[in-house]
């Protein structure tokens, strides 16, 4: 038993919050993060000791933001839409407490008392059990809400990510995912998903992940151009997890089952170690690939065809056709590939991008396909009720040279 007073703190102008917040962030948060430099879409030379992978959050932009804004702010009395944001922020970030489950029957406590105290009851109580941690930090506070989240009713994985990304520095993702993991409880497909949205994997200094920061999270109901989380989802769920799900397996039976063979086999890597890092390079070193050979704007966005621009490619059968296609392509012919010196292969604890470019160079030559393929007038999907029916027709129009005789496209 005991007794846990909370000081809500004093009241603080706009300056003096940015001031605190600005000042604790900064200890969080190392310098020169929240900078991203430009692709660089011309041709790969890449040096083998020059690619690097790291994780990345969103509080080094949010600092940023706030120094700037400050600055602004002494100099500009004409920002009141984004001083009440930032006021909303730091009131938040500076709350001397979190409640990280139980906010109903602490809502529904509150309100008794208050009314009983209204008839002149000064002396109702309402006693409630606790579970405090004192003095947590963030990441300890995340990794609370994320457990206790999880192992309860589960609430939407998207949230979770979006709570994840934008509430923990750099250092705390890494500490954070590794904590998670020890600690016994299932790693959500948002945390997952996180790591993938979240990791910057270098070549001579520029981010190819085409999925970073483009992985639509669903929050407030806002809908972009970012993919599709359900998308992703399955992307991930069948590299990661080697998962040949319907309608992969009715066109080539198991490519993922014979991937586990090649991974476990030739490259002697681990499921575990396969789950832990090796899979995040392979999916993003093929859809950085796919990015540049199927998209003629050079950029993996989700715009259905008749918007300006618009591409097939990232809607979610096209995807999931194409990288199973690839997959079952270096499985199938995977003796083959390797006379000609085509192999995937490790450097540096990495999967190597020279090898992975190879084979996927190799695959485009025998498949001669490229952007138009995804940018041709379909004649839609209508006709095609389910989706495995989508699947075959893409298979269909894939494996001919003519496409009108594919009868998926117009002409």
């Amino acid at each position: 038993m005991g007794k846990i007073e909370i000081n809500t703190g004093e009241e603080y102008s706009t300056e003096e919050k940015l001031d605190i917040v600005i000042e604790s962030l900064e200890k969080r948060v190392p310098e020169n993060i929240g900078n991203d430099s430009d692709d660089d879409n011309g041709d790969i030379v890449i040096p083998e000791d020059e690619l690097t992978i790291d994780a990345k959050s969103h509080l080094g932009e949010t600092l940023n933001f706030l120094k700037d804004f400050r600055e602004r702010y002494k100099n500009d009395d004409h920002i009141e839409d984004e001083k009440r944001n930032v006021d909303g922020f730091c009131e938040d970030y500076l709350k001397p407490a979190l409640l990280v489950d139980g906010q109903h029957r602490t809502f529904g406590a509150y309100n008794k008392i208050s009314e009983e105290w209204e008839k002149g009851n000064d002396d109702f109580e309402i006693f409630l059990p606790v579970g405090a941690i004192i003095n947590s930090d963030w990441k300890e506070s995340v990794f609370q809400f994320v457990v206790i989240n999880q192992t309860a009713k589960n609430i939407d994985s998207k949230f979770l990510s979006s709570i994840i990304s934008t509430s923990l520095t750099d250092l705390e993702l890494g500490h954070f995912r590794k904590q998670l993991m020890n600690s016994g409880v299932q790693v959500t497909e948002g945390v997952v998903l996180n790591e993938l949205g979240s990791t910057e994997l270098e070549i001579q200094g520029d981010n190819i992940n085409p999925f970073y920061r483009n992985i639509e999270f669903g929050i407030d109901g806002q809908v972009g151009d970012e993919l599709r989380y359900n998308t992703v989802k399955d992307l991930v769920n069948k590299l990661r997890y080697f998962k040949d799900s319907s309608p992969t397996n009715a066109v080539f039976r198991r490519p993922y089952g014979d991937l586990k063979n090649l991974i476990e086999g030739d490259l002697q890597i681990n499921t575990e170690n396969w789950q832990e890092k090796y899979w995040v390079h392979f999916i993003i070193y093929f859809w950085y690939l796919a990015k540049n050979r199927f998209n003629s704007q050079n950029e993996l966005k989700y715009r259905p065809y008749g918007r300006s621009g618009g591409s097939y490619l990232c809607l979610k059968v096209c995807m999931q056709y194409i990288q199973d296609h690839f997959v079952h392509y270096i499985t199938k012919h995977k003796i083959l590939l390797k006379k000609s010196n085509l192999q995937l292969e490790i450097q540096n604890e990495m999967l190597d991008f020279y090898s992975f470019k190879g084979l996927f160079d190799q695959w485009c030559i025998v498949h001669d396909k490229d952007s138009s393929f995804f940018e041709t007038e379909w004649k839609g999907f209508s006709s095609f009720r389910r989706g495995s029916e989508k699947y075959e027709a893409i298979h269909n129009a894939w494996e001919v040279d003519q496409y009108r005789r594919a009868k998926l496209f117009r002409g």
